[in-house]
Formats: structure tokens, sequence, C-alpha cells
């Protein structure tokens, strides 16, 4: 869910982004992807109406918290990493 907070997205899917993240993600993570967040929310009413939303229901959350098996969430890791260039990779400029 390094995903969280991109632009369109409306509140419904960003609250369920961050709500999935507390849910299933290590802790470090939902928390890491709740205050990148909360740091836009001032800017933006649908982010700031997310983010409201995710913090009524966190507890709820937090209770039926299950975290993805360490093998899945290893994988998931290496999705979420920028990627490379890889030296096959050229730039032509002309």
């Amino acid at each position: 869910m390094g995903r969280v907070a991109r632009a369109g997205a409306g509140p419904r899917q960003l609250r369920n982004e961050l709500l999935t993240a507390w849910l299933r993600r290590p802790l470090p993570v939902a928390l890491r992807l709740t205050l990148a967040v909360a740091a836009t929310a001032h800017r933006d009413p649908e982010t700031r109406a997310a983010l409201t939303e995710t913090l009524a229901r966190l507890p709820a959350a937090l209770a039926r918290r299950r975290p993805l098996p360490r093998g899945l969430e290893a994988d998931i890791r290496l999705l979420e990493r920028p990627a490379r260039p890889s030296a096959g990779d050229r730039r032509y400029v002309g």
C-alpha cells in the first residue's frame, strides 16, 4: 500500500486502503501510510474526510487485525520498492 494518497482517489477508496493497511500490514507500515495521508489532509477536504473516517473505524479494525504471513509481506515489499533501471535500459537523446 505504498500506493496510498494518490491523486484522484476518493475518500472511500483512500479510507479503505488505510484500513486494509491497519488490518493486514505491519504496524510501522500502516502508521507510515497514515502519517503520509495526514500530512496532506489539511490541504484537501476529501483526504481529510478519508482520514476522519479511518480514525473512526480504527479501533474496530485493530480488534480484527490479522497481519499477512511474513513471506507474503516480503513479496509485497519487493513490489513496492521503486524500480531501478537495469543495465539494458538505455536513454537516447536526439
